[in-house]
C-alpha cells in the first residue's frame, strides 16, 4: 500500500543531548531503553496541568513539579496521565523534587516504566529555565550548522551546474551531499538520470515507477514523501510555465530537513531551466526542419543542403525514401517525442512538420528500422519508393497514398510501402470484410449446387475462362474439352447467375467473387440464399 507522510523542516536535538549536560544534574528513572537517548526534541515546556495535551506539540519534553498530583496518585491516574503524554507525541517527562514532592511517585515511575516514556528526576537546584535555555541554544546550534551547510551545498551545487553536463553534475552533488541517491525523470517516469546505481535500481521498483507515473499524469506541482513496506521516497515535482515537467526522487530513509528541502529545490529549479532551454531548442530546431522541407518540396535543394548544415544536420546524400504519418495531430505528444527521439539517433534522417503533414525523409538504409520502430507503437505511416532527393514531391505523393492505405488496411500492419499498397489492388481491402467473402459464395452458390448435381464443372470453366479473357478457345484447351463446351457452359452460367456474360462488369464482379472465396473447394454458404 502506498501512502503519504508529510514532511517536517524543524531543527531537533535529542534526548541524550540534554541528559548528558552535568551540570544539570538530571537523572534517568523510568521509561530506560537503548532508543530513548536518541528519542527527538524539539522543544522544553512546563505544565502543572492535569492534562497539558491541548498546549504541547509532538517532541516536546514536559516539566512539572507533580503540583497537580496528591501523594494518594492512583496506578489508573499515573496511567491515565502518562498515555495522554505519549498520545500527544512527547518526547519525555522531567519530575522536579523536593519542592511539591520529597520523590518521584512510585504510580508515575510504573506508568512510564509501562508505557515506555522517558521519565527524569530534576533536582532542587536545577530550575526548568536551565533546561529550557540549554535546549535552547542546542537546537539553534543546529540550525547555524544546517544553515552553514546548506549554504555551503548551494555553493558546490551551483559550480557544479557550471559544468558541461551541468544537471546531471549538479544531480550527482546534490546525491553526494546528501549521502542520499538522487534519480530524475520526465513527467512520463523515463529516467533521465540516476546518482550511481543505487537510485537506477530503487528508482526502477514498481511502486516508485508507479508513484512517479502518477504524480506525472496528474500534472500539478507536489513535494510529497511516499513510503511502501517499509521504504520511503520523496518526489519533488519540476516544472515551469509548460507545467510538470519532471520529477525528482530522493531516498528518504530519514525525513529531509529545511536546509536539505533548500538544497532540492535549488536542483528542481536547475532541472525546469533545463526543460524550458530544451523544449524552446527544440521549438526552434522543428521550425527549421519545417523550413528545410518546404525548400525541398518547394525544389530548392540545394538551399535546403545549406541550411541543413547550418544547424550541423545532414541530409541524405543520394537516395531518400520518405515516410508521410498524416496531419499533426495523427500522433499524441508522447508518440511524436518517441518518434523524434528514435530519429534523431541516425544520420541523415529528417523529421519535420508541413502543410501537408508530418514528414519523415531518411536514406534508404534506415527503412528497415523505422518500419519496426512505427509497427511496435502502432504509428501509422505511409512510405515511398526509393527516389533521388529532388523527386521529393513524387516521394510525398507515393506516401501518402499508402499513409491511406494503412489507415483503412484492417490487417496488424502499420506501416505500408506504396509498392505493397499499389500491388495488392482495390480488391485486397475486401479480403478483410466477412460480409464481402459471404456475398461472394451467395453469388456463386449456383453454380455450385449445379456441379454437386450435375457433375459438371461451371465453378471452375468460369475461373478459367476468365482467366483468359473470355476468350472460349484458350479456355477449352486448358480445360480439355471443345470450344463449343466451353461457350454452352458460359451460356448456362450467364442464366443460373442472371448475368451477362459480355458485360465488362459483370465479369469483373465474377473475378473478384472467385478471388474472395480463394481456395475454396465448396463456395457455398451456410445457408441457400433464396434466388433473387
Amino acid at each position: 500500500m502506498l501512502t503519504t507522510t508529510p514532511t517536517t523542516h524543524q531543527h531537533t536535538i535529542t534526548l541524550g543531548d540534554i541528559m548528558s549536560s552535568y551540570e544539570l544534574g538530571l537523572v534517568m528513572i523510568a521509561g530506560q531503553s537503548e532508543e530513548a537517548a536518541e528519542t527527538p526534541v524539539q522543544w522544553v515546556h512546563s505544565s502543572e496541568l492535569t492534562d497539558p495535551t491541548p498546549f504541547l506539540t509532538p517532541r516536546t519534553v514536559l516539566l512539572t513539579t507533580g503540583s497537580q498530583f496528591t501523594n494518594e496518585l492512583s496506578d489508573e491516574q499515573a496511567r491515565d496521565y502518562v498515555e495522554r503524554l505519549r498520545e500527544a507525541g512527547v518526547s519525555a517527562l522531567g519530575f522536579a523534587v523536593e519542592i511539591m514532592h520529597d520523590r518521584i511517585l512510585h504510580p508515575l515511575i510504573a506508568a512510564c516504566d509501562e508505557t515506555g516514556l522517558p521519565l527524569f528526576r530534576v533536582p532542587y537546584d536545577t530550575p526548568f529555565i536551565a533546561i529550557t535555555q540549554l535546549a535552547t541554544r542546542q537546537i539553534a546550534a543546529i540550525g547555524f550548522e544546517r544553515e552553514r551547510w546548506s549554504l555551503e551545498t548551494q555553493r558546490a551545487i551551483s559550480r557544479a551546474a557550471l559544468r558541461r553536463l551541468g544537471l546531471t553534475a549538479a544531480i550527482d552533488e546534490l546525491a553526494t551531499r546528501l549521502d542520499r541517491w538522487v534519480t530524475l525523470s520526465n513527467a512520463r517516469g523515463i529516467l533521465i538520470h540516476a546518482s550511481g546505481a543505487a537510485g537506477r535500481e530503487h528508482t526502477s521498483a514498481p511502486w516508485i515507477v508507479a508513484a512517479i507515473s502518477e504524480i506525472g499524469e496528474r500534472g500539478i506541482r507536489a513535494n510529497v514523501t511516499r513510503q511502501h513496506e517499509g521504504e520511503r521516497v520523496h518526489l519533488q515535482t519540476v516544472g515551469g510555465i509548460a507545467g510538470v515537467q519532471g520529477i525528482i526522487a530522493v531516498e528518504s530513509t530519514q525525513p529531509l530537513d529545511h536546509a536539505e528541502h533548500s538544497a532540492l529545490e535549488q536542483v528542481a529549479t536547475l532541472a525546469a531551466l533545463h526543460f524550458e532551454q530544451h523544449r524552446q531548442l527544440s521549438s526552434g530546431r522543428s521550425q527549421l526542419k519545417s523550413a528545410v522541407l518546404t525548400l525541398l518540396l518547394s525544389g530548392e535543394t540545394e538551399t535546403a543542403h545549406e541550411v541543413s548544415s547550418a544547424f550541423q544536420h545532414h541530409l541524405p546524400e543520394h537516395d531518400m525514401a520518405l515516410f508521410f504519418f498524416g496531419d499533426t495531430s495523427s500522433l499524441s505528444n508522447e508518440r511524436f517525442e518517441q518518434l523524434q527521439t528514435f530519429a534523431s539517433q541516425l544520420t541523415e534522417v529528417l523529421l519535420g512538420a508541413h502543410d501537408e503533414g508530418l514528414i519523415l525523409v531518411t536514406p534508404p538504409k534506415h527503412r528497415a528500422r523505422l518500419s519496426s520502430f512505427c509497427q511496435s507503437l502502432g504509428i501509422s505511416a505511409g512510405l515511398s519508393k526509393r527516389h533521388p532527393l529532388a523527386e521529393i514531391d513524387i516521394a510525398l505523393t507515393e506516401a501518402r497514398s499508402a499513409y491511406r492505405y494503412a489507415k483503412i488496411d484492417r490487417s496488424e500492419k502499420v506501416v505500408h510501402s506504396f509498392e505493397a499498397a499499389m500491388s495488392e489492388g482495390v480488391t485486397s481491402l475486401l479480403r478483410e470484410s466477412e460480409s464481402a467473402a459471404e456475398r461472394a459464395r451467395e453469388l456463386l452458390w449456383p453454380l455450385s449446387e449445379h456441379d454437386a448435381r450435375h457433375g459438371e464443372m461451371l465453378t471452375a470453366t468460369l475461373e478459367v475462362w476468365l482467366e483468359h479473357h473470355g476468350q472460349n478457345s484458350p479456355a477449352a484447351s486448358q480445360l480439355g474439352v471443345h470450344r463449343h463446351t466451353v461457350a454452352s457452359r458460359i451460356k448456362l452460367i450467364g442464366e443460373l447467375l442472371g448475368r451477362d456474360m459480355h458485360d465488362p462488369y459483370d465479369r469483373a464482379d465474377l473475378l473478384v467473387a472467385l478471388s474472395l472465396i480463394g481456395s475454396e473447394t465448396d463456395p457455398t454458404p451456410q445457408a441457400a440464399p433464396a434466388r433473387r
